[in-house]
Formats: structure tokens, sequence, C-alpha cells
């Protein structure tokens, strides 16, 4: 079935790293990793399915088509294990695979999960801990659209064009949180997927009916400029920064000018 997959994120990043702008010896490692919140879909089961590696988490749904009655849909996710990360600003890194699993499945598809992932990581003394999501919207498209030669839109049942493939498209790569890392800002974007072989993350790609298509997810650290003050979300806070007092003292002399010209008033009106 076409499956139209949103990606939008609600990423609660807290990366305590004391780490300096750019190191070439940190370690991130998926501690955990699951799906949860799924809404809709019949069947929805987590079972395993062969070959996929050890450590895997994997979420699958749908009444099996009698076409196909041995696979469900589904979503697999298996998380990294990365040694030697240089961290700077600009640094793109993929914190595991995404394998959708886009089968001919007679109904019951779902349409929202959410995956969560632990990370653990450190940089040769300290220690960090962080808990990622990312919620999944799908919206899956009937399979008895007809192809054009029967009239309808599609080039063909198995096209990944003409809007009978599956479209996965990343809708959250604006999404960010700020860390401090090593007492300096950084931005933490998910900067999309990147496929086997591209130039770079991608904000969509196609996937044909009844395969497989697996991407990497990527997130990005943009450094901030370090104005004192502190920026929201992350491990960092609001507030408001106070006026240095150079410029305080002009605005402190013009309010006392103006009482005084309020009491002058006064008094010429009494």
């Amino acid at each position: 079935m076409k499956a139209l997959a949103t990606l939008t994120a609600s990423a609660a990043i807290a990366l305590p790293m004391l780490l300096p702008s750019s190191v070439d010896a940190a370690t991130i490692d998926t501690m955990s990793a699951s799906f949860g919140g799924t809404v809709g879909g019949t069947d929805v089961n987590r079972s395993v399915v062969a070959g996929y590696g050890s450590g895997a988490a994997f979420l699958n749904w749908g009444t099996t088509a009698r076409s196909n009655p041995s696979q469900q849909s589904g979503i697999v996710y298996r998380g990294v294990s990365l040694s030697g990360v240089d961290v700077h600003d600009g640094l793109t890194a993929s914190i595991g695979t995404v394998w959708f699993r886009n089968q001919t499945i007679e109904n019951g598809a779902i349409r929202q999960t959410t995956l969560n992932v632990g990370i653990v990581g450190g940089d040769g003394g300290n220690t960090y801990r962080t808990n990622l999501s990312w919620t999944f919207n799908v919206n899956e498209t009937l399979n008895t659209l007809l192809p054009k030669a029967l009239g309808g839109s599609c080039s063909s049942v198995w096209s990944a064009s003409g809007g009978c493939g599956d479209v996965v498209t990343t809708a959250g790569v604006s999404t960010s949180d700020v860390v401090t890392i090593a007492g300096q800002k950084f931005k933490v974007d998910i900067a999309g997927f990147m496929k086997p072989g591209a130039a770079g993350p991608m904000e969509t790609f196609l996937l044909y009916e009844n395969s497989v298509k697996t991407a990497d997810l990527m997130i990005s650290f943009s450094q901030l400029p370090d104005n004192g003050g502190s920026a929201g979300g992350g491990n960092g806070g609001g507030g408001v920064a106070p006026v240095p007092v150079p410029a305080a003292l002009p605005l402190f002399l013009s309010a006392l000018g103006g009482l005084g010209a309020f009491g002058y008033r006064r008094r010429n009106k009494a």
C-alpha cells in the first residue's frame, strides 16, 4: 500500500556532554529503542522480523492480503554504535537506520506511531544520556486504485511514480533543540533521511509497493554564538538579558526628567 509517512520530531534532548567544541574520540551508542503511542491499525504487534540483525525495534500492522498472507506492513529501527566521532559545528551524523516495510495488506494501516530512542555516549571520561522521540504520521492509500491502462491515475499498481508509489517525507526538519556542550551552545536539528549513495540528507524519497526501503536517520549540530544569555530548549533556559549599566543610566535619567515634568504640570494645574 502507498504510505505517505510524515516525520515530525518532539525531541526531548538533554546532552550534558563535557566535550570541547571539536572532539574526535566521542562515542554514540543506542541504549534502547521502542515504538509506542500507536494510533489505529489492526493486528498491531512488535514481533521480530527476520533479517534485520539483533537489537532492532519492530512495529508491524495490517490484515494480510490473500496474495501475500505472510507479510504485514511495518517499520524497523536499528540504532548505531559509533566511536571516534568528531563533534563540531556543522556535524551531520546518523543515529540509526530505518526500514519501511510496505507490504500489500487488505486493511488496518496505522495512522501514527512514535519511535523512542535512548542514547548513551561519552568522550573518554564523561558520560551523557539523552532520550529522543519521533512521531510518524502514516497515510496509506488503497491497493484498489486503478492504473492508467484501466482509466486510473497510476502508472502501474507497483510504480513509485504517478501517485501509486509510497512517499516518505520528513516534515519536522525545522524542529530543533539547543544543548550545551563544554560550555558552548549547539542547535540540534533533524536533518532528514540519508539514502545509500546520496550526496546529502533528503526530505523525501519514493517507495515501491510490496517492497522494503532503507535510509539513515540524520541529525545535525550547529554551534551558536555565546552571547552570555540562556537559550530556550534542551538544558538551557529562557530569560531576559539585563541592560548594561552604561546603557541603563540614560534611561534612568530620562525617567527622572519625565517625572519632574509631570510634577511641574500638576503644580501649574493646581
